[in-house]
């Protein structure tokens, strides 16, 4: 009861993309410091759409459950701006998404994160996307956080034409 008690009360406060992570069992698809058990960890490029597209369907997956069997509250998005190159590629960071879900059996509650980027690569313009998912309290989360990202990351991947960024750059 007080492990599942403090994931109600930890909020992971985050107010921009984590930049790591700080307990086992996390996972990230991303630029930096990627780690997800033995998965890829490479964040998404989608082609020729907006970041406002991208946000709008990553909202509607959390807000409807669609094909995913936890419970998760979107919390409001907020702006997060920054710029880097990474090989060819340029990359204007502009929104920070997150939401918390409840895994479906324990009803312990998670937090993930995404972070959408405008990026140019060669001539081809599209939306940088990357995940971070982790648990709120306990040692590790038996790979929900894995199973979260491979969800959200499936859902983009039916609705959008996506690749793995680094094969796209």
């Amino acid at each position: 009861l007080g492990i599942h008690l403090q994931t109600f009360f930890n909020a992971a406060g985050w107010e921009r993309f984590p930049e790591n992570c700080p307990v086992r069992g996390c996972c990230r698809w991303s630029l930096r410091k990627a780690s997800c058990r033995e998965d890829q960890a490479l964040p998404l490029l989608i082609a020729n759409v907006t970041v406002e597209e991208v946000l709008e369907e990553i909202q509607t997956w959390v807000e409807s459950n669609l094909y995913w069997p936890e419970h998760c509250i979107w919390v409001q998005p907020q702006a997060e701006e920054f710029s880097l190159q990474h090989g060819s590629a340029i990359i204007e960071g502009r929104a920070f998404l997150r939401a918390s879900c409840s895994t479906s059996t324990w009803k312990f509650v998670d937090d993930i994160a995404w972070r959408l980027s405008d990026v140019t690569c060669g001539l081809s313009p599209g939306v940088l996307v990357e995940v971070h998912s982790q648990q709120r309290a306990g040692i590790d989360d038996g790979g929900h956080n894995m199973y979260r990202v491979r969800f959200s990351m499936s859902y983009l991947n039916e609705t959008f034409p996506v690749m793995p960024f680094d094969e796209a750059c």
